[in-house]
């Protein structure tokens, strides 16, 4: 495992795998989603970020929303000027600052 993240409101953990899946798990009902990487071909997982609502996974070129259930919501290119996320980068990332930032 690599990378662990927990939501803020401690209710979801993620975490993704050098063969490029992601686990999301719910603590309170300790249910879990396995992700296969949802990146184009030949793409690695860079990392994640996870918030009460949305888990977006991302790699060199590309990212992927998720709800919470492990359902892919959303799928877009990153542009150059987005290629090194930090942790001040992952707060942003909600449906509205996603859709209307980085689209």
């Amino acid at each position: 495992m690599m990378d662990l993240q927990i939501s803020p409101d401690n209710r979801f953990v993620a975490a993704y795998t050098n063969n490029n899946q992601t686990i999301l798990l719910n603590t309170l009902v300790s249910e879990f989603v396995i992700i296969d990487s949802p990146l184009e071909q030949h793409e690695t997982v860079q990392g994640l970020c996870i918030l009460d609502t949305n888990l977006v996974i991302y790699g060199q070129s590309t990212w992927v929303l998720f709800d919470m259930a492990g359902k892919q919501l959303e799928k877009k290119k990153i542009f150059r000027l987005f290629q090194h996320f930090t942790y001040k980068h992952c707060l942003s990332f909600s449906p509205l600052a996603v859709k209307y930032s980085l689209a």
